[in-house]
């Protein structure tokens, strides 16, 4: 049979599961207590979150240039800086623009020894009067004073009734780079 003290082991027993039980439903219950504050604190700075940025959009919407140049500031080290290099970029596209000035250049000219329609001696640059006079001559009659690769110009002998095809380099070049510009701007993005 049951002594006393089996009783009171049981008694003991009974109260130890019970308490446990009464602990575990706290802790439950603290748990979720604690997730419920938890999400209520989450959603509260959502909000406040997007309150935020709403705010701040419709601040952002209403500044114009001038707003953005105030919170941009003034022009400094930094602004001289980022102006130098992207102007760095630009040297390669204008070499290739006013590269015609230089490829394109009518260099001066001499009468040949053994011409019979030349007889005058000496250079003949732009600024002479004589210097158109080579178109009434045969080709043969007179030379470029510089090497045949100074330029296109003496390299494919434009000049006189050819001298069009020089213009019409230039104007190819800047067609190619406009149309370039158009297509290559598109794929790039």
């Amino acid at each position: 049979m049951h002594t006393p003290k089996d009783q009171t082991e049981n008694i003991y027993k009974i109260g130890i599961q019970e308490s446990m039980s009464l602990v575990d439903e706290q802790i439950l219950n603290f748990d979720k207590v604690e997730k419920q504050e938890t999400k209520s604190l989450i959603n509260q700075q959502n909000e406040n979150f997007d309150e935020t940025n709403k705010q701040e959009k419709k601040d952002f919407e209403k500044l114009d240039v001038d707003g953005i140049l105030f919170l941009i500031g003034e022009f400094g080290r930094s602004q001289i800086l980022l102006m130098i290099m992207l102007s760095l970029l630009m040297i390669p596209t204008a070499y290739q623009s006013l590269s015609i000035t230089f490829i394109g250049l009518n260099p001066p000219w001499r009468c040949t020894n053994n011409s019979k329609e030349c007889n005058r001696q000496g250079e003949f640059s732009i600024n002479d009067e004589f210097y158109k006079q080579r178109c009434s001559m045969k080709r043969d009659s007179w030379t470029y004073v510089k090497e045949k690769d100074f330029s296109i110009v003496t390299e494919w002998d434009l000049v006189c009734d050819k001298v069009s095809l020089t213009y019409m380099a230039n104007s190819a070049l800047q067609i190619g780079g406009g149309i370039g510009t158009i297509i290559l701007g598109f794929m790039s993005d």
